[in-house]
């Protein structure tokens, strides 16, 4: 049996039928008009094995663009894959090498812009908590609204403004009790007050989320409340036995200490009422309560 056309795998003999077989097939695609291609199929022809052949007939058009003839094209699909893997324009290790490097610039890429974004989202965060850009007047208060921590809008006479208002008002006067440590030279009185003061803007900040605690911020445990049990135990040495109500007004550290106490206690009053309205840290109530016996001790101490 003779070879079928086109059986050669030489690169020439390839080449030579694909630029013949391209042709035609341009010839036919960018034809301004477009007349009936009949007689145009794709073959396989059992008896060449992994070849696939077209077969262009003559047009019915009366005026075919494409001159009437009949040729069948042969192509060994394996012999032109064997030459296109061998020829200079493919090279598995370079194409692989190429592939390698623009995959791992683009995740490059991709994470560089996650990182961005992500440190944007947790900037513009750490703004609103921790009010690094703070402006004083805002004027979206002047309905008698105001907004929590959290973002959600409520009336200023709401029960919530009343309990932040007072732990706000209790850090104040940690810091006026403070002030007048110093002049006392009592350094260890006043690491204490500021350690309470950073802890009292702790609480404000899980009570501004509606008693959710913030992911930069860590939730009151009971390592907090023990710590001001020993700071209390530490004291009541200097304060001696007490078997009598105590009269505010020893002295000036003494009487500021007494009204921290009395805003305390306030303020552990305005948090009892959420017990029962939300899912509240029951350790928060609980360094309140300590809290007012420390400043108590610290008052008789002075």
């Amino acid at each position: 049996m003779a070879k079928p056309p086109g059986d050669d795998t030489s690169a020439c003999g390839v080449s030579g039928e694909i630029s013949e077989l391209i042709s035609v097939v341009i010839s036919l695609i960018t034809s301004s008009t477009k007349p009936p291609i009949r007689g145009t199929k794709l073959i396989c022809p059992t008896r060449y094995k992994n070849t696939a052949s077209i077969t262009v007939a003559p047009s019915a058009d009366p005026n075919p663009i494409i001159m009437p003839f009949k040729k069948e094209y042969h192509i060994n699909l394996t012999g032109c894959l064997k030459t296109f893997m061998n020829s200079k324009f493919f090279n598995f290790e370079t194409s692989f090498v190429r592939f390698l490097t623009s995959f791992a610039s683009w995740i490059s890429v991709s994470i560089f812009f996650c990182f961005v974004g992500i440190l944007f989202v947790v900037t513009k965060s750490m703004r609103l908590l921790y009010n690094l850009i703070m402006k004083i007047t805002t004027k979206t208060g002047d309905t008698g609204k105001s907004s929590l921590f959290s973002g959600k809008r409520l009336k200023k006479d709401d029960r919530i403004f009343d309990l932040l208002g007072n732990l706000d008002e209790l850090n104040s006067i940690l810091g006026w009790t403070k002030a007048k440590a110093i002049s006392f030279n009592a350094d260890a009185v006043v690491d204490v007050l500021d350690g309470l003061q950073d802890n009292i803007y702790r609480m404000m900040s899980i009570v501004g989320f509606e008693f959710k605690c913030p992911q930069n911020i860590a939730d009151f445990v009971l390592e907090d409340v023990e710590l001001l049990e020993k700071h209390q135990k530490h004291y009541e040495q200097f304060a001696g036995e007490i078997t009598e109500f105590v009269k505010p007004g020893e002295n000036e550290l003494s009487s500021r200490f007494h009204i921290c106490r009395s805003v305390c206690r306030r303020a552990e009053r305005s948090m009892v009422f959420y017990l029962d309205e939300k899912d509240v840290n029951p350790h928060l109530l609980m360094y309140l309560n300590r809290l007012s016996d420390l400043l108590y001790i610290l008052a008789v101490s002075f």
